[in-house]
């Protein structure tokens, strides 16, 4: 892509399933880089094309359409905000992220008799990270949800809100082993979503 430009280092890059994914054909983190392209402008969102790329080998990563500024609300985003939470057990994790920063909702799961999870990304020592987070710590700015959501409920009385291929049995044990085959699904379906939050 000619009108890219390298934004991170592959060293600097966190996530450890992509880090594998890399380094599997025995190149070095080194010569990675994260890149993006120039701001696109369709009609629903402006966005920018973020990828991973060894520009000696000439392999390409996971196409990421990260979006740049709203004009439509499709899905559903929240805000930190810890002021009213008493309960100890929902600020477990919360030092990865920033109060009062909103952040886009990747997956809603809601465990049988336990507190209900919203799915965020944070960055964490420079490295993007993703995980699930109590709901109290939030508040909702927009409840509208993304067109690759569906709706799955558990014999143990569980349900969550995602993209269906993230339900696939194994999948996440999958992706966190580096599976290239389970990394390019959540990273799309990650792109699908947040081309419209």
């Amino acid at each position: 892509m000619a009108d890219s430009r390298r934004v991170i280092d592959g060293e600097k890059i966190g996530n450890p399933a992509v880090r594998k994914a890399m380094t599997s054909d025995g190149s070095s983190l080194s010569d990675w880089g994260e890149y993006t392209t120039r701001t696109h402008q369709p009609f629903y969102s402006d966005f920018q094309v973020h990828y991973y790329y060894n520009p000696g080998t000439g392999r390409l990563l996971n196409y990421d359409y990260k979006a740049i500024t709203n004009r439509k609300q499709f899905s559903m985003r929240v805000r930190m905000t810890t002021e009213f939470t008493v309960e100890p057990a929902a600020l477990q994790g919360i030092s990865a992220l920033m109060e009062g920063r909103e952040y886009p909702v990747l997956e809603v799961s809601a465990p049988f008799k336990r507190p209900l999870t919203f799915r965020v990304e944070f960055i964490e020592a420079g490295l993007r990270q993703s995980g699930l987070f109590d709901s109290r710590i939030f508040t909702v700015t927009s409840n509208s949800l993304p067109p690759n959501w569906k709706y799955f409920q558990f014999e143990s009385g569980s349900f969550s809100l995602c993209p269906e291929p993230w339900n696939a049995s194994g999948f996440w044990e999958a992706y966190y082993e580096g599976d290239p085959h389970a990394l390019a699904v959540y990273e799309k379906e990650r792109a699908a979503t947040l081309l419209h939050s």
